[in-house]
């Protein structure tokens, strides 16, 4: 891929332009400070939430920089854009704004929740291809067809200019502002928020966070992260990348699970999993930030539901506070009342009961029950142990 790079002053000059215009559609979202809850840290940390965003994510911005450029024909003929999810949000909204017909090509395993996002802004949605590249190649053949305009995710000047009025947001919200947090996909987030700040603020630091890919996999095998699962930077955001961004940070699927269930419990924020990937990279480098006025950007929030409760049960079992066992006892009244006795003495939550006493590999008169247990952790659950090891009851613990 032939690089090509942008002149800084004449981006940031963009910048400055859209900024006024996005601040009339598109909403300035808070900046609040919180510790994450870790006690060596000297100085809060302060988070940008642009999962406040009206479709739940930052590409708003960019959407409707690059849909307001546009001709009186171009906008006539209608525009095709391709997205796992929230691009295509945002630019089925900037469409609406504008009066402009949108189809959007959609990745077939693309959230469900996204597909009827995108389409309650007014946007046709057209599944195809397994991945974000395929739909993207059936969008630029669509678009040439159709005689309509393509709308990149993120590989277009207009496009990083309108993420880049973030930039001018976070030194609004934070003018002491020293390092800044910032998830890595195509580049346009990060690549226009940095060339407005390093333009503005030299001395801060940029850090990227992207996703580390699993063992023997690519980025696209993260579905927790569909938002960054892309395979590189574009040609245009790939140098200001390595222009302006100071240091890259590489987080594992689990640390954005963690992160996510940390901003949940900590402030009762619902990040998805691009979204948290800044909170992931803090975390994983923070002694070194620990004087800093730092900016994590929450760069969205739209993650389904039934992934949300994946990552709490995950994330509960890694910290210690849900645990799953068996126990085997007579079948007779009163068994199972005396361990739910037990465990309620003991102020702990019973999830899930499930009672078997047709195994084959059990006596007729015995019985098997599973508990999933929530617990305030280790400590909690070798105190229940103990109670029911008591009682004659012994458990085996299910991995």
């Amino acid at each position: 891929m032939k690089t090509v790079r942008l002149d800084p002053a004449r981006l940031l000059k963009k910048i400055k332009e859209e900024y006024p215009h996005i601040q009339k559609k598109v909403r300035h979202t808070p900046m609040i400070e919180t510790s994450l809850g870790i006690p060596e840290l000297k100085l809060p940390v302060h988070l940008k939430l642009e999962n406040f965003q009206k479709t739940g994510s930052f590409k708003t911005r960019g959407a409707f920089a690059r849909l307001r450029s546009l001709s009186l024909s171009e906008k006539k003929r209608g525009i095709i854009s391709a997205s796992a999810g929230n691009h295509a949000q945002g630019v089925a909204l900037a469409a609406k704004w504008l009066g402009i017909q949108a189809t959007l090509i959609m990745p077939e395993n693309a959230s469900l929740a996204k597909q009827e996002a995108t389409r309650s802004y007014g946007a046709e949605v057209i599944l195809k291809g397994k991945h974000f590249e395929g739909a993207t190649e059936f969008a630029l053949r669509l678009a040439e067809t159709e005689h309509k305009t393509f709308i990149p995710p993120f590989d277009d000047e207009r496009i990083i200019a309108g993420q880049g009025s973030l930039g001018i947001e976070i030194l609004k919200d934070l003018p002491d502002v020293s390092a800044l947090f910032v998830p890595i996909g195509g580049g346009g987030l990060i690549g226009g928020i940095a060339t407005c700040l390093k333009l503005m603020k030299p001395k801060i630091k940029m850090i990227g966070v992207k996703v580390k890919p699993k063992t023997g996999g690519s980025a696209q095998s993260l579905p927790i992260a569909d938002g960054i699962a892309v395979k590189q930077a574009g040609r245009l955001t790939a140098p200001l990348i390595n222009r302006y961004v100071d240091e890259i940070v590489f987080v594992s699927e689990e640390e954005i699970s963690s992160a996510i269930l940390l901003l949940m419990e900590r402030r009762k924020i619902v990040a998805e999993g691009a979204g948290a990937a800044s909170v992931a990279g803090f975390l994983k480098v923070f002694p070194r930030f620990n004087n800093e006025q730092a900016v994590l950007l929450i760069s969205g929030g739209n993650i389904d539901v039934t992934l949300i409760e994946k990552i709490l049960e995950k994330g509960l079992v890694k910290e210690g506070r849900l645990f799953r066992f068996q126990i085997e006892v007579e079948d007779v009244p009163g068994v199972l009342a005396t361990v739910t006795r037990i465990i309620a003495d003991e102020k702990a939550n019973i999830l899930d009961i499930v009672h078997d006493r047709y195994s084959l590999q059990l006596p007729l008169n015995r019985t098997r029950i599973e508990f999933s247990l929530e617990t305030k952790g280790p400590a909690h659950f070798q105190r229940i142990q103990q109670s029911l090891k008591k009682e004659g009851f012994v458990i085996r613990l299910i991995s």
